[in-house]
């Protein structure tokens, strides 16, 4: 193992994170862990902390972060370090200056409501319930199904027509790969490095973003899997209860949907919504809750019954 490669990886970005930072422009964050009591550890941070409370202070250059989780497996037995991981440091830094933006409650460009889409799938994809996703789907036999994005990829770069030999061919391969212990970390990667391909960022476009501002004491939360999309829906299904809602920071947190009496741009939410879109960012965390307060709340939170999804642009 290289020392100078990169074993820290984030999978919420920094610049992400400091969105729910405790004070601006401190780099410390209270992290919680599901299915852990509420004990909190000290106000200023120790890193003894994280051991035995719940939650902890940690800063957001090791909160959001796991080793080696983009290190490529290679045929040689050794670990590519480097590759995904500066891949998605070059897919985030574009949208830097729309993050300023929007948490400086300035309206975006559509040409920059185009770019952060881009930006939204790319957080879908990157976290560890989107590998859990490909694991999933790579091994189990007979369930893997090529997506439309693969097709259009294979269409558009070889001319290959989408047939059901096509499609036969692809299943067969992925469960032949799929033998392979690190294959769905491959696939991951590969996944979440070709998200500006995304079919899903057509669709995002052209939805409504409701940007919403927390204005009192209630506010935003973040979680290790921020953009939630309804199972039962999706983005594109029945666009009467189709949404995706993603907390941008402590008091904005945006909600795409299609309802067109809706108009792009800032809302003020009342206390209820932001309640319902830390429910849906907390229902689809897998182990880690980030916020700028340590509350009880939270830990309870994260200990109810599974949320029971409604649309908040009716």
């Amino acid at each position: 193992m290289n020392n100078k490669d990169k074993h820290n990886n984030h999978v919420l970005p920094k610049l992400y994170l400091k969105g729910f930072v405790i004070k601006k422009d401190e780099p410390f964050i209270w992290v919680y862990q599901r299915g852990q009591p509420y004990n909190p550890g000290g106000e200023q941070y120790n890193h003894r902390d994280k051991i035995t409370h719940n939650p902890y202070n940690d800063t957001i250059r090791n909160a959001g972060a796991l080793i080696d989780f983009y290190a490529d497996p290679k045929k040689d037995g050794t670990k590519d370090y480097e590759t995904f991981e500066n891949k998605l440091e070059l897919l985030e830094k574009p949208h830097d200056p729309i993050f300023k933006k929007l948490r400086a409650h300035q309206v975006i460009t559509h040409e920059e409501k185009c770019r952060f889409s881009s930006y939204i799938v790319l957080m879908h994809r990157r976290v560890p319930a989107g590998r859990r996703t490909i694991k999933e789907l790579v091994s189990k036999k007979g369930l893997y199904e090529p997506t439309k994005e693969l097709l259009q990829k294979l269409n558009q770069r070889f001319n290959l027509q989408d047939t059901p030999e096509l499609r036969a061919a692809i299943r067969q391969k992925v469960e032949s790969k799929a033998q392979d212990e690190d294959y769905h970390i491959q696939g991951h990667n590969r996944i979440t490095a070709a998200s500006p391909d995304s079919l899903l960022i057509e669709k995002l476009q052209k939805m409504t973003w409701t940007f919403y501002i927390a204005p009192g004491a209630d506010i935003f939360l973040t979680g290790d899997n921020p953009v939630f999309i309804p199972d039962a829906y999706g983005i594109a299904g029945d666009k009467r209860f189709s949404e995706l809602s993603f907390p941008i920071s402590t008091d904005v947190a945006l909600v795409a949907s299609w309802n067109r009496a809706l108009k792009n741009g800032f809302v003020e939410a009342t206390p209820q919504m932001i309640k319902d879109i830390n429910r849906r960012t907390v229902s689809k965390s897998s182990q880690y809750i980030y916020f700028s307060k340590n509350a009880e709340w939270v830990v309870n939170l994260l200990k109810k019954n599974p949320y029971e999804y409604h649309p908040i642009c009716k």
